[in-house]
């Protein structure tokens, strides 16, 4: 029945160091899923506003891999205190599977980090000269990224080169000359002379900070925050391994 027989003293200590290993594999697989979601839903504004599926493609690994973890911790957990050969068995190799899933997800949100500098600011320009006010849903989706980034970050714009002007140049400002920017760039309480291209100067009633530098740090922070933990993770993972591999010999 896959039942184990009886232990030695080195068998009960790897029982028992297993046990404890795997409530901290439990614990783990549940700030996994825990980070992997508030990335996802806390910076929604960033992939709606900037098309970057691939910045959310490792947390979902994790998600996932962090579900199977807190389901075969418990598994583990059971296999161990009850001596469970074959559970051991499907535990070990079910295992190796998340932490390959976990360290390709977690090396893909570093990898990744290298190239995000040059597609944030391209994707920034594009989506506020061309789609920032339109009317086709995914422009209008684009629409609000901006607004929540520029409201969330207390941003204007993309970066400071261009500064606030550069609202004046794109799609929006052409249909919208009465307005001098966007209202999400206004410093909260004072819209209306925000608003007016005769409030000088401009600095004192709009957010003078470009877009790019705060948001390049957030999704920067971000994936080394996702990608690390997807690392520290699989490595831990390693040792529930072998210690499975160490309980399944000393079982009869």
């Amino acid at each position: 029945m896959g039942l184990g027989g009886k232990l030695d003293n080195c068998g009960w200590c790897i029982k028992y160091f297993m046990f404890i290993f795997n409530f901290l594999s439990l614990l783990g697989g549940i700030a996994v899923v825990a980070v992997a979601v508030w990335t996802i839903v806390d910076k929604f504004y960033l992939e709606a506003l900037l098309g970057l599926t691939l910045y959310v493609t490792g947390a979902y690994i994790l998600i996932a891999a962090g579900c199977v973890i807190i389901i075969l911790s418990l598994f583990a957990c059971l296999g161990a205190i009850k001596e469970i050969k074959c559970l051991l068995i499907v535990y070990f190799v079910l295992i190796l599977l998340i932490f390959l899933a976990l360290l390709v997800g977690g090396i893909f949100a570093w990898i990744y980090r290298g190239s995000l500098e040059t597609e944030l600011k391209e994707k920034l320009k594009q989506t506020m000269t061309n789609d920032y006010g339109e009317d086709s849903t995914v422009q209008q989706r684009k629409t609000d990224g901006w607004n929540t980034l520029q409201y969330t970050l207390n941003c204007c714009g993309v970066d400071k080169t261009t500064g606030w002007e550069a609202w004046r140049l794109t799609q929006w400002g052409m249909k919208n000359a009465a307005d001098r920017v966007p209202q999400s760039c206004c410093i909260r309480g004072k819209e209306l002379e925000c608003l007016s291209s005769s409030k000088h100067p401009a600095e004192d009633y709009l957010y003078v900070m470009g877009c790019y530098d705060r948001a390049y740090i957030l999704m920067y922070n971000n994936l080394a925050l996702v990608g690390g933990i997807g690392v520290g993770i699989a490595l831990l993972l390693i040792l529930g391994m072998i210690f499975s591999v160490c309980l399944v010999r000393q079982i009869d």
